[in-house]
């Protein structure tokens, strides 16, 4: 995946390029890269040669599915069977460097984003995201244990 993700690093400008979604979840270790199916890219003031670069990605390369309505989803397309969604931002986030020649959102990047987002599938996936740090069961068990 990191191949992919430089390859639109160098076509997609703008004032800053990153990476966050599920492949951004396995950088920072809450996910196994195995899990990734798709990569999701954010480009902060794209250039208008980045606009047209999307839109002919958009088109020769199209993805079964399409933005939800309002968002900040620009494009959907395919690469090498890979699902590449790219965002644009007036104002970055927060962002860490993955070590793979490109930035990762941070966590609290990313569920802000799934908040905000409130798909009901977002919510689940913060909820199992969430169980990774501390299950319910654990929490409630060290309740009862605390003095």
């Amino acid at each position: 995946m990191k191949n992919i993700v430089n390859h639109y690093k160098t076509l997609l400008c703008g004032e800053k390029f990153y990476v966050t979604g599920s492949l951004a979840l396995s950088y920072l270790g809450f996910c196994e890269e195995k899990d990734v199916h798709d990569i999701d890219i954010i480009v902060v003031n794209p250039t208008d040669e980045c606009r047209n670069i999307l839109n002919r990605l958009v088109e020769d390369n199209s993805a079964k599915t399409k933005p939800y309505p309002g968002s900040n989803l620009a494009g959907i397309f395919m690469h090498d069977n890979v699902k590449v969604d790219v965002f644009f931002l007036s104002k970055a986030e927060k962002t860490i460097p993955s070590g793979d020649g490109f930035d990762v959102s941070t966590i609290d990047g990313i569920v802000r984003a799934k908040k905000n987002i409130n798909r009901l599938k977002d919510w689940k996936q913060l909820l199992l995201l969430s169980e990774k740090i501390c299950s319910e069961r654990e929490f409630l068990e060290k309740i009862r244990n605390a003095k």
